[in-house]
């Protein structure tokens, strides 16, 4: 035997229905964007890979953590969430080994990554016509290469954990130059071609 449900809707006047449909597209422009990033970012990039090469642009960066650690990725391929692992130089290669991260700068040329700053030891970003970067809280920074880029200014004066700094061909400027700062007692190597604006 079959039944048939029937389902009564109260009437509504197209006045009433107009305000439901108003009330309800307002109530979703307030929710927040699920898994959109929040907070300040761990490092921000600024490349002018897209001016200089255009949308075809693509590079890998490395970033290494302390111990496996979830982050959020936002440059020119979207936004996606990716685990770090933590980065080590393989004895039989002498590379590096670890997260390496495929990214493409978009037209404003900003790379952000989401995520807990303080678990990054290793960042190694050569050849991405990167001309700054931002990092404050990478309070545990051991290792950072930044070769082959088109850097204007870097002061790492509070990195003070810092073994290995890697600058080769950076075009620092009178105006913006390179800041090493003092109190690095483990810094045991640093890697510069430009000596000029330090």
């Amino acid at each position: 035997m079959f039944r048939t449900l029937l389902f009564h809707q109260p009437f509504q006047s197209p006045s009433m229905k107009k305000s439901i449909l108003t009330l309800a597209a307002a109530s979703l422009l307030t929710l927040p964007v699920l898994g959109a990033p929040t907070g300040s970012p761990a490092i921000t990039f600024h490349s002018d890979a897209y001016q200089e090469v255009g949308d075809d642009n693509l590079f890998s960066f490395l970033i290494g953590t302390t111990e496996d650690a979830e982050f959020t990725v936002v440059d020119g391929l979207g936004e996606r969430d990716i685990t770090i692992t933590p980065a080590d130089i393989d004895p039989s290669t002498g590379s590096w080994t670890g997260t390496w991260i495929s990214l493409k700068a978009p037209a404003s040329g900003i790379i952000k990554f989401y995520g807990d700053p303080s678990s990054i030891d290793v960042v190694i970003a050569e050849g991405a016509y990167v001309t700054s970067v931002e990092m404050p809280d990478l309070t545990n920074l051991d290792i950072l290469d930044l070769s082959h880029n088109a850097l204007q200014k870097l002061d790492l004066s509070s990195f003070s954990k810092l073994q290995a700094i890697y600058l080769t061909d950076n075009p620092f400027t009178t105006e913006t130059p390179l800041k090493i700062g003092g109190n690095k007692p483990n810094l045991a190597i640093l890697e510069i071609d430009i000596i000029d604006h330090i």
